[in-house]
């Protein structure tokens, strides 16, 4: 007999207190179950949920439809396979039969555990338990006020000015067309070369020039 696997079984089972209505809604939205599979287990006769199962995942569906509101029996695996005769064992013989599974002698972890009564006892004693985090250390850490901003902004001192040329007028007085620049004047072009003429005295040469 091995005790590594498990399957689990319900058979309709809530705990004392709720309404087994209910509890029958929740386990159709875990399961996803129509009506008539939710009927098939809540009939009252034990129905397989799972098979052969590690014991996490035994504790995981027990814990789940314990939530629900829902009872489930997590039974061991009985192992299909014969126990091998050890080499002190004589074989068997002709007139000898192997040893039924209830006249076997159980070996290793079986024979130091027992079975529970149904719907009895629980597997949160098993649930593995997570280490607590290490809490870091906040000693220089402190409580800003409402009002502090979350980060603090750089202090920029203003540039120092000369100012003791300047003088403030009245109010109302005053424009800047003193502080307007002119443009540079742009550079007259050589026009040395060039003379007018008498429109009734001069003809300007036109002949093509060879």
């Amino acid at each position: 007999m091995s005790f590594e696997k498990y399957d689990l079984f319900f058979s309709g089972q809530v705990i004392d207190g709720l309404d087994k209505a209910e509890v029958r809604t929740r386990v159709g939205q875990i399961f996803r179950a129509t009506e008539a599979q939710l009927d098939h287990l809540f009939s009252g006769d034990p129905v397989p949920i799972k098979k052969a199962v590690d014991m996490d995942t035994a504790i995981k569906y027990r814990v789940t439809l314990r939530e629900a509101g829902a009872l489930i029996d997590v039974r061991p695996v009985q192992s299909q396979q014969p126990a091998k005769p050890s080499a002190a064992s004589p074989a068997l013989g002709a007139g000898r039969s192997a040893p039924t599974a209830a006249e076997a002698p159980a070996q290793g972890v079986g024979s130091q555990m027992t079975l529970a009564p149904p719907r009895t006892g629980s597997l949160e004693d098993c649930a593995p338990h997570g280490r607590p985090a290490e809490i870091p250390d906040i000693s220089g850490l402190h409580l800003a006020s409402q009002d502090e901003p979350l980060a603090a902004q750089p202090v920029i001192s203003a540039p120092e000015i000369d100012t003791s040329g300047m003088q403030l007028f009245p109010a109302n007085t005053g424009d800047l067309q003193d502080c307007q620049q002119e443009p540079p004047p742009l550079p007259l072009p050589d026009i040395s070369d060039l003379r007018l003429i008498d429109p009734d005295k001069d003809s300007p040469d036109i002949s093509p020039q060879m």
